[in-house]
């Protein structure tokens, strides 16, 4: 029942947008070497490059509290449309190896699908979570709540990847 509730929040969030989403042919992974941040956010950036496709570690200490996300270059495997995304979620290995992620949608538009809940490793081990995901000129990416436990973390991780840019080259 929670899962078919999920899915018809997410559908319904998708629907009321009026603008027409980017197609899935338009849709390209971003480019995360190209990703900023506005400074005065406080948060700072560090870019992994590896093997693989590079990701974004985005961190702010304070005194009260520490906010952590990361930032993802979209996989070409994952759906294009928010309920498709939504529907995998809570597959475990979906987008993390070892964890699923039991989140409900809290904000959806053409450019942004946004999620909050909780990430469940294999363990069974529960964290405070969100994943947002973000398009910006057809060039998608994916910022996931790393270290968000208090709300007050979460919500300036979610505001600063809202804020995000991909600047040119």
């Amino acid at each position: 029942m929670r899962f078919a509730l999920l899915l018809a929040v997410a559908a319904a969030c998708t629907k009321s947008s009026p603008s027409s989403p980017p197609s899935s042919a338009a849709i390209q992974p971003a480019d995360l070497s190209t990703f900023t941040l506005d400074p005065a956010a406080g948060f700072r950036t560090y870019v992994e490059r590896g093997a693989g496709p590079s990701f974004v570690e985005v961190t702010k200490h304070t005194d009260a509290m520490t906010s952590k996300y990361d930032v993802w270059p979209w996989d070409p495997s994952w759906p294009t449309d928010a309920a498709g995304f939504a529907a995998k979620l809570p597959q475990l290995d979906f987008i993390d190896d070892a964890y699923r992620y039991d989140v409900a949608p809290t904000s959806q538009t053409d450019d942004a699908w946004e999620f909050r809940g909780t990430d469940v490793h294999r363990s069974g081990d529960r964290r405070p979570t969100f994943l947002l995901v973000r398009t910006i000129d057809g060039k998608r990416f994916l910022c996931k709540g790393r270290r968000v436990e208090d709300p007050g973390a979460m919500d300036a991780a979610i505001a600063s990847c809202r804020g995000a840019k991909l600047s040119a080259r």
